[in-house]
């Protein structure tokens, strides 16, 4: 992680990362081309890297990276809980469109989801 390793003041890296980072992965959140399983991998490395940027232990409870900024906190988010967030909105999405068309193709794709995990 280019951002956390660089030569800006900690509070900088964390903005960057903020500010850059996390955006660009919504897209890539948003049409699944990873499984969540990944997002967790990023979401220890973040963790860790952040940590260290702050000067934090490892073993140090992680709620002060991830909890609101109103309480003090960093304000960082979890990646592979973005994830799930950006499927089920973009899955909404697509179910409640205006065009019919697309309605039924979403529709068809939940319903063959749904049919191959019951089995």
């Amino acid at each position: 992680m280019n951002i956390l390793c660089s030569a800006l003041a900690p509070w900088q890296r964390i903005d960057a990362l903020k500010a850059f980072f996390f955006p660009a992965t919504q897209f890539a959140m948003r049409t699944g081309q990873f499984k969540k399983t990944d997002w967790e991998k990023v979401d220890r490395m973040i963790r860790k890297e952040v940590k260290s940027t702050l000067s934090v232990p490892e073993g140090a409870a992680n709620e002060y990276l991830y909890g609101h900024r109103k309480h003090g906190c960093i304000g960082i988010p979890l990646v592979a809980e973005e994830s799930d967030l950006n499927l089920v909105d973009t899955a909404f999405k697509l179910l409640t469109f205006r065009d019919e068309h697309v309605q039924m193709l979403a529709v068809s794709h939940l319903r063959r989801t749904v049919q191959q995990r019951i089995r």
